[in-house]
């Protein structure tokens, strides 16, 4: 509505106008379980460092859920998996791309991912999660049959249950890797490996333009960075 973009614009020229360059009051961020142990938390707390006055509240869910509570205004933003179809009323910046990696123990000898595949128990992403559409997708285009042990929605888990040889899985090569990563193979899939878009979503029509323009800097530059190290050693 009209009295929307009069009150987007206001908040959005607020600072500038009062000469102020900090940003105060609160943020409702969701973000995809993925982008939780390393990419957020990067983001947060360079944003935190600048704006101390600023409150980010983060809410975990898939990328279904999550639109859904944007859509609700439940939440503010999200850092979610690019959908298949970006609704009307969306605002849309792109993140990262994350190519899909074959995981496995160090147990593994073979290096071919197609036989590991054929060969190993699966653990299979979450259906709920949107990525799990695009590993399905690539399994059926290249004729593989998995062999499903396990079902689970976390990156953290499926790498533990990985670590402990209980099976291989297909995951997103993250794009920020986090400070103590497990010892694991990481097997590239090829060149038409599936690949999923990182992205900030928010309505289009959010009076928190200004604070969402800080949030896309963090991700983008903790993407650049490409590791989460919250304590960094100090130079010799």
């Amino acid at each position: 509505t009209r009295a929307r973009e009069i009150v987007a614009s206001y908040d959005n020229l607020l600072p500038s106008v009062l000469g102020d360059d900090g940003l105060r009051g609160n943020l409702s961020l969701g973000s995809v379980p993925t982008g939780l142990t390393s990419l957020i938390p990067f983001a947060i707390t360079s944003i935190k460092a600048r704006f101390p006055d600023l409150h980010i509240g983060v809410t975990p869910g898939q990328t279904k859920e999550l639109m859904i509570d944007l859509e609700r205004g439940i939440l503010d933003a999200a850092v979610i998996t690019k959908p298949h179809v970006i609704p009307h009323n969306m605002r849309w910046r792109p993140i990262s791309l994350e190519p899909m990696e074959l995981l496995t123990s160090l147990n593994v000898a073979m290096d071919d991912p197609f036989e590991i595949l054929a060969t190993h128990p699966y653990i299979r992403f979450t259906r709920k999660a949107l990525l799990s559409d695009f590993i399905d997708s690539w399994l059926q285009t290249k004729g593989i049959m998995v062999n499903d042990t396990m079902e689970l929605e976390n990156l953290e888990i499926i790498s533990s249950m990985v670590h402990a040889d209980l099976g291989v899985s297909i995951v997103p090569r993250r794009s920020v890797q986090p400070p103590n990563p497990l010892p694991l193979k990481h097997i590239p899939l090829g060149d038409d490996a599936p690949v999923r878009e990182l992205g900030l979503m928010s309505l289009a029509s959010t009076v928190k333009l200004r604070v969402l323009q800080e949030v896309e800097t963090e991700l983008l530059h903790a993407v650049k960075i490409g590791r989460f190290d919250p304590f960094p050693q100090a130079a010799d």
